[in-house]
């Protein structure tokens, strides 16, 4: 029996465009799907400012926090955050729940 993969995608626009949000979402879908996941839940940020005090990027933590995600999949860094030391951190805390951090572009 295999063991279930789960996936917490991550998306954010800049703009509140829903065709754009909808692209990002499909790209990190596939992605996760291409690297096994069975089980998939989707947060979509759509502040653009806020750091790592955006609603969303809580609820990603918190979600982390619980040890149930082993995949978290965003479309590029910049989605995440621009600022270097919050992509570190965002990815310690990736690190510590035991998950794996992926992009969907390189």
């Amino acid at each position: 029996m295999n063991a279930s993969l789960h996936a917490l995608i991550y998306c954010r626009a800049a703009r509140s465009s829903a065709r754009a949000l909808q692209a990002q979402q499909e790209r990190c879908e596939k992605k996760a799907a291409d690297m096994g996941a069975t089980e998939t839940v989707t947060i979509v940020d759509r502040q653009s400012q806020g750091g790592l005090d955006r609603p969303a990027v809580q609820q990603m933590r918190s979600l982390l926090a619980t040890g149930t995600i082993d995949l978290v999949v965003v479309d590029s860094p910049e989605r995440l955050s621009r600022r270097l030391a919050d992509l570190r951190a965002l990815s310690q805390d990736v690190s510590r729940a035991g998950a794996r951090l992926v992009f969907v572009a390189s």
